[in-house]
């Protein structure tokens, strides 16, 4: 799904013209700076939850690489880039990526994080959540994470600021179930959500 980036220029509307107009889009990073984002964030997305489930011992199946910007949601990445403000830029990443327990369990750990090109900046915008992968089907995985999960990320603009909000799809595993959210990543503040009838097929 592809949204149109626009805003509202209520000085147009005031002259009796068009009110909307069309922002110009933020250039997609190039090949090598979107693999160095995903690994960022795969590597922010394993500190925090090797703190926190220690005794899972987790670790990255080498026989399942990243696909990035598919319709793909195991094993994959989205990656955009989008206007912070004024010629500003930032990456905002969300992960879903296969991790081995040493009990043997396959689990997926998921994640959107927002980085500045040099990696000197970084902001999680979403709490890493696990998930379990059995028999091809995304599940919930034990009593203290929440099962969902984060893709289709894109930029939508702001209506009052030359910025960007970032609108993306969250998953709840146990049913299907999908919400339409737009974050506004400045003070990560959610600031629309809609909840999708039924589960998206």
């Amino acid at each position: 799904m592809q949204l149109r980036k626009c805003c509202f220029d209520g000085r147009a509307a005031s002259r009796g013209e068009r009110g909307l107009v069309r922002r110009d889009s933020v250039p997609a990073p190039a090949a090598a700076l979107t693999g160095e984002l995903v690994s960022r964030t795969e590597r922010a997305l394993d500190s925090t939850l090797g703190g926190e489930y220690r005794s899972l011992e987790l670790r990255a199946d080498p026989g399942t690489p990243i696909e990035v910007n598919t319709l793909a949601d195991v094993d994959a990445a989205d990656v955009i880039a989008f206007r912070v403000d004024g010629d500003r830029v930032r990456y905002a990443v969300s992960v879903r990526a296969r991790r081995l327990s040493a009990r043997g369990d396959t689990l997926i750990a998921t994640a959107v994080m927002v980085w500045d090109s040099a990696g000197a900046w970084q902001q999680a915008i979403f709490r890493p959540t696990l998930l379990r992968l059995r028999g091809g089907r995304l599940e919930p995985w034990g009593a203290r994470g929440r099962p969902i999960y984060w893709r289709r990320l894109q930029p939508i603009s702001d209506f009052a600021f030359a910025r960007d909000e970032l609108w993306m799809e969250q998953v709840d595993v146990r049913d299907g179930s999908v919400r339409w959210g737009i974050v506004q990543p400045r003070e990560n503040v959610v600031v629309a959500a809609a909840e999708v009838s039924g589960p998206c097929r």
